[in-house]
């Protein structure tokens, strides 16, 4: 299926940006560890940089907005869920479809086997 391909190629992808993030942030920490340990000198645009990506990060402090990150994170996974259900449904249906429509062409087969069989001793009496 078209959509569950995609599905597993975005979990994929998140995948792999998750291992990246955890890399950098890996990096991040090991140079302030030696900005620390003085082993490096401090870099201002680094440190500025860093203090620009821990501001744009929501604060998940406050009660309103953890809980509504939980709400959309639990409304898209109500969605993926309600989307796969609907998919297998869909193939289920089409599933059984296709087994009527063979056991149908089996029992048309079978009558016009029959029936030729029946011809020639019907001939030949």
């Amino acid at each position: 299926d078209n959509s569950v391909g995609t599905l597993a190629t975005r979990v994929t992808h998140q995948l792999t940006s998750l291992r990246g993030l955890a890399e950098r942030l890996a990096e991040i920490r090991a140079y302030l560890q030696q900005v620390l340990d003085d082993k490096l000198p401090v870099n201002s645009e680094i440190i500025q940089n860093l203090q620009d990506i821990f501001n744009l990060l929501p604060n998940l402090a406050i009660p309103d907005d953890a809980s509504a990150f939980t709400v959309q994170t639990n409304d898209e996974y109500a969605l993926i869920y309600v989307s796969a259900m609907a998919r297998s449904i869909i193939a289920l249906h089409d599933l059984i479809n296709n087994k009527i429509e063979n056991r149908q062409a089996e029992l048309e087969a079978d009558a016009k086997e029959n029936e030729t069989k029946a011809q020639p001793e019907v001939e030949a009496k």
